[in-house]
């Protein structure tokens, strides 16, 4: 969905075995922190990752790692604004709605309708200062 992002190794492997998409929100939801795990057969709706993710996808992390606490890191969009607005407009451009990249990229949808509305502008080159 969201290819090109820098993924920290926890999330790359929540990627891996349940997707983009429930490791961005697994960093939303516990990003910067300690997180726990439940043991498989306790999982059910009300619990934090089966919340965030969806049942499959939480059996699927758990299988890998198991019950237990981890640190989550923050996802790769977490303060740097250049980096989130390539990810707006990447998201956009496949075709997802403004909801879903809203939810993915973890911004009001307010935010997203600015973006396809051109009112942000073009995305900022990474190699390019900014003056103001």
């Amino acid at each position: 969905m969201i290819e090109g992002l820098d993924l920290p190794p926890i999330l790359t492997e929540i990627a891996e075995v349940a997707g983009v998409v429930a490791a961005l929100q697994v960093a939303n939801a516990k990003g910067g922190g300690p997180a726990y795990f439940r043991a498989a057969d306790n999982l059910e709706p009300g619990y934090w990752l089966v919340d965030a993710v969806g049942l499959e996808a939480a059996q699927k992390i758990i299988k890998r790692f198991g019950a237990g606490t981890i640190e989550i890191p923050l996802g790769p969009l977490a303060g740097n604004r250049n980096r989130l607005w390539t990810a707006i407009q990447k998201a956009l451009k496949d075709g997802e709605s403004v909801a879903t990249v809203a939810r993915l990229v973890g911004v009001h949808v307010r935010t997203v309708h600015r973006h396809k509305s051109g009112r942000f502008g073009n995305v900022p080159d990474e190699q390019q200062g900014r003056l103001f």
